[in-house]
């Protein structure tokens, strides 16, 4: 992840009040980061092509998500993005109901390299892995 808050950086220092810098981007955190404004691009090859206005990052993210853009009065998903599992009846809980899952008890690893004396420590807290579910591990590159 540092290195993509690099590129940020580095990119937003490109804009001036005489410049234009236009990116292309598929991760949407990066997106809101980086964006002072966003325009959506989408359409059918040798059919149509639409852009959609140029709107503040947190506005044009959440209507794509829900696939439908207002000043246009155009949807173009027939459904929102979902990035819930299960039936969600409780916003503070997901419901996995008769999904298996894996329990974890915590755990505290320290390895000492004796070649730069580096020390690596990493600490895991109690928790469960349900089936079904997507987990994302990220490290200094963002793999």
């Amino acid at each position: 992840m540092k290195q993509r808050l690099a590129v940020i950086e580095v990119i937003r220092s490109l804009c001036t009040v005489d410049t234009y810098v236009i990116v292309v981007e598929h991760d949407i955190a990066i997106l809101d980061a980086m964006a002072d404004l966003i325009s959506c691009f989408f359409g059918a090859p040798g059919a149509y092509g639409i852009v959609t206005p140029s709107i503040a990052p947190q506005n044009s993210i959440n209507q794509f998500i829900e696939g439908f853009f207002p000043s246009l009065n155009m949807r173009f998903r027939s459904q929102p993005l979902n990035f819930r599992l299960g039936n969600d009846d409780n916003d503070d809980q997901l419901s996995f109901k008769g999904l298996p899952y894996l329990s974890y008890e915590s755990k505290a690893v320290v390895h000492e390299s004796k070649e730069d004396d580096s020390i690596f420590r990493l600490s895991i807290e109690p928790g469960t892995i349900r089936s079904g579910e997507i987990l994302g591990l990220v490290g200094e590159n963002g793999t």
